[in-house]
């Protein structure tokens, strides 16, 4: 049975390590200033990520790099002169949701492996077909998917590698668009800048007065905005037809990186050595 490759974020140097020798099979890390996950500590310079890069390939593993905001003239203008010290890095594949940005890296020449993050928006057989002729090599599918469609689009696609999300925060926006942070407090979660307000715990007004809301209870839980952090760890062996199946970890610590990094690869594992059929 084929297993899908694990893969871990890496904020800082201590959870990339810890990431990779708890069982990661690769890591992805931000570039600073044009990725989803800005690190609170200054780590991802070009010098630092090169040194991570030889360590993760000295262990066997691999390394992506997420170039992966909703770019605007400015990072495009801003990225362009960074192309060729990126080309150096030897990184494994890049990860990315703007168009702009794989045509301009495609016309640069830079033949590197091309991940369309999950800002994508892709939920459909159709929309992985269109990005593999766009030479995407691997679509991170939208958390909006149930299991039968997964089913259908890994049936109709078998050719194309497929990579979903199975741990950590579930945001409230379709496929991560959100606008609430840019709104409260101008920081624009599309630009690796989300302060996640839909966390936050709010009072309801209207017309200046504090008022009541009703509010449902399901089978889930009970939430206004955010639903509760997404674990698929009980139902791994239904995914195992997929090609890798991501944790998110935007500012998590080195101590969540080991733990959920560790159940995840005995997961695997397991139903791996055990002969677990694949639903997927």
């Amino acid at each position: 049975m084929k297993c899908p490759e694990l893969l871990a974020p890496a904020g800082t140097r201590e959870n990339l390590e810890i990431a990779i020798r708890y069982g990661a099979d690769a890591v992805y890390q931000g570039l600073e200033g044009f990725s989803l996950r800005r690190a609170k500590k200054a780590e991802t310079s070009l010098e630092s990520m090169a040194q991570s890069i030889q360590w993760v390939h000295q262990q066997g593993k691999r390394y992506y790099l997420a170039i992966n905001i909703l770019a605007h003239e400015k990072d495009i203008n801003a990225l362009r002169p960074l192309l060729p010290q990126l080309v150096e890095l030897n990184v494994d594949a890049v990860i990315i949701a703007d168009p702009g940005i794989i045509r301009m890296i495609r016309a640069s020449g830079w033949r590197v492996p091309i991940h369309l993050s999950t800002q994508g928006t892709v939920t459909n057989h159709e929309a992985v077909s269109f990005w593999r002729e766009q030479g995407v090599e691997r679509i991170i599918l939208g958390r909006e998917l149930s299991k039968d469609e997964l089913h259908s689009i890994r049936s109709a696609c078998p050719d194309t590698e497929l990579e979903i999300f199975v741990h950590g925060a579930m945001c409230m926006a379709y496929s991560v668009r959100c606008h609430l942070s840019h709104y409260t407090l101008g920081r624009d979660s599309n630009r690796g800048q989300c302060a996640q307000v839909c966390r936050w715990k709010f009072d309801v007004e209207k017309d200046g007065r504090s008022t009541s809301i009703d509010i449902e209870e399901d089978e889930r839980g009970t939430y206004l905005l955010n639903a509760k952090d997404l674990c698929l760890a009980p139902v791994v062996s239904a995914l195992m037809g997929l090609d890798c199946l991501k944790i998110e970890g935007r500012n998590k610590t080195s101590y969540y990186a080991g733990n959920v990094v560790r159940v995840y690869r005995l997961i695997l594992d397991f139903i791996v050595k055990n002969g677990q059929q694949a639903k997927i």
